[in-house]
């Protein structure tokens, strides 16, 4: 705007000096030439020594201003945090429970033992026996008669069991009785049982009266006797659920009760010894 006031100022102030300049020498031309000086005259000259006006500059267009890339801000390096190290949880101790005092049981009243009657026990000479802490005769029953102070069996019956009557104290004991039937309801009533029961009774009755009397004099030897024949008189129980109404079925089981008394009382300690005998 200042530019364009300058310049309407200055072609102004050309015009007046032009003016002023066409006016003089055009009397100096006129008072010459006699020719009178017209405004219309004026005019033209004032024109013609008026410049054109210069074109007024095209401003240039400002270049646009790019705007500089805005650099992309490097990405920071976040340090990995270090793991503090968790401290370990430090038990606290267990407050030991009291104990609870524990009432003490009332005892019992214990009641007093009544004193039992201990009788020794009476060594009884051949041929009596001990009843009510006094040594009495031996009484046999019907069929038995006594023999070097025992009831044997009469003869006539087959004589008795020295060593099982003084072990079990009577020859009415179930284990004499259960000798007693085995030997006459199924040995005697065949020909080969009643040859073995004759063999057997001379064999028997050389030693049995002597382990019957050391039995009564010492209750300790009895015990030990009755544990032995134990094992025999339970084999021998098994005779009571066989039939031997026959020569080959007395033979064959008594050969198998002989083998497995044997087996019992010899071969089963012989073992027993020999492996015994390795691990030592």
């Amino acid at each position: 705007m200042k530019i364009y006031l300058l310049t309407i100022l200055m072609i102004l102030l050309l015009l007046l000096v032009n003016t002023e300049l066409v006016f003089a020498q055009l009397e100096r031309d006129g008072w010459q030439k006699g020719i009178e000086a017209t405004p219309e005259l004026i005019l033209e000259q004032t024109l013609e020594l008026i410049p054109e006006p210069a074109p007024e500059p095209t401003p240039e267009p400002e270049p646009e201003l790019i705007p500089e890339p805005t650099p992309e801000p490097e990405p920071e390096l976040i340090p990995e945090p270090i793991p503090e190290p968790i401290p370990e949880p430090i038990p606290e101790p267990t407050p030991e429970p009291e104990p609870e005092p524990t009432p003490e049981p009332i005892p019992e009243p214990t009641p007093e033992p009544e004193p039992e009657l201990v009788m020794e026990q009476l060594k009884c000479g051949r041929g009596t026996e001990p009843v009510d802490g006094v040594c009495v005769p031996i009484t046999c029953p019907d069929g038995f008669s006594l023999k070097d102070g025992l009831c044997v069996q009469d003869s006539g019956n087959g004589g008795g069991c020295l060593i099982a009557t003084a072990t079990y104290g009577s020859e009415l004991a179930p284990q004499v009785q259960q000798l007693r039937e085995i030997r006459d309801n199924s040995l005697l009533q065949t020909e080969s049982g009643s040859a073995f029961m004759k063999s057997f009774n001379k064999f028997y009755y050389l030693f049995s009266p002597t382990i019957a009397d050391l039995e009564r004099e010492n209750p300790l030897f009895r015990e030990a006797v009755k544990l032995t024949i134990t094992p025999m008189l339970s084999s021998l129980s098994l005779l009571n659920y066989v039939d031997m109404n026959s020569e080959s079925e007395v033979l064959r089981y008594g050969i198998s009760l002989i083998l497995l008394n044997v087996g019992m009382y010899f071969v089963l300690p012989a073992i027993v010894i020999h492996k015994v005998r390795k691990f030592v």
